[in-house]
């Protein structure tokens, strides 16, 4: 086995030769013996997050998330991840609201932390609150997250405005949306 000698270089290359062969599990008991082994396990938490996202269920995906949060407390990018999961999970709705809401009143123009407010709102049914989240704001939907388009349709077609979310679907890298995501689209 190549590396430097030390077994947290091992690990990380066997991470990764295993997750170019498709033997994801080796690649997570790799990123998790690594994460073990270091004082700064950001990098192997980013790698496993990236292979559960494409490999695991939006349960795994959110405890994950919720694992790293507890590391990482004040990580806004997390906390918000963490509200978005648990929001297309529908559990823990209300809790998910109020982070994003605050969220959303310390950067107000952030799509991703707009879009779990949205989604949080939708699933409360408050669907004139959800599209009000996006009121006076411009974006970009062509470089938009998946995700966020699909929230952005899901919110439009709950508002009546079913040609326009009906085009923002179909729009969308269906192949790149969770299940849970793909369920929030109009048909």
């Amino acid at each position: 086995m190549r590396g430097s000698g030390r077994p947290f270089s091992r690990l990380w290359w066997l991470a990764h030769y295993a997750e170019k062969n498709g033997a994801y599990e080796q690649t997570r008991s790799a990123y998790r013996a690594w994460i073990g082994c270091v004082r700064y396990p950001w990098s192997g938490y980013q790698a496993l997050a990236r292979l559960v996202e494409t490999t695991g269920t939006t349960h795994e995906l959110r405890e994950l998330v919720r694992e790293m949060l507890k590391r990482w407390p004040h990580e806004t990018a997390l906390r918000n991840d963490l509200a978005y999961l648990s929001l297309l999970l529908s559990e823990e709705i209300e809790k998910s609201r109020d982070i994003a809401a605050d969220l959303v009143a310390q950067n107000p123009d952030n799509l991703p932390h707009c879009t779990t407010l949205a989604l949080a709102l939708l699933r409360l049914r408050d669907l004139a609150g959800a599209l009000q989240v996006y009121a006076g704001r411009q974006y970009d939907w062509n470089q938009a997250l998946p995700g966020n388009r699909a929230v952005y349709a899901a919110v439009l077609a709950n508002n009546g405005q079913l040609t326009e979310a009906r085009a923002h679907a179909r729009a969308l890298p269906r192949a790149r949306l969770r299940p849970e995501e793909l369920a929030l689209l109009p048909q």
